[in-house]
């Protein structure tokens, strides 16, 4: 088997927010069928989708580069 590659990640944080059960159980719904891990990895797909449109760029090494400056 082949190695595996670790993720690298930046520092994360929390975000909390609230809807309604309805809206919840959609987006379970909707995580479920489409192959998403759960709710939060549905709604990280959205964010990025929603910055790609957007033109806004995150990448975690020239924040790193930034941030030694």
């Amino acid at each position: 088997m082949g190695k595996r590659r670790k993720r690298r990640r930046g520092e994360t944080a929390y975000i909390n927010i609230l809807v309604t059960a309805q809206v919840l159980r959609e987006a379970e719904r909707v995580a479920w069928t489409e192959g998403y891990t759960d709710v939060s990895d549905y709604v990280r797909d959205l964010i990025r989708k929603d910055f790609k449109e957007r033109g806004v760029s995150i990448r975690v090494e020239e924040q790193k580069a930034e941030e030694a400056a």
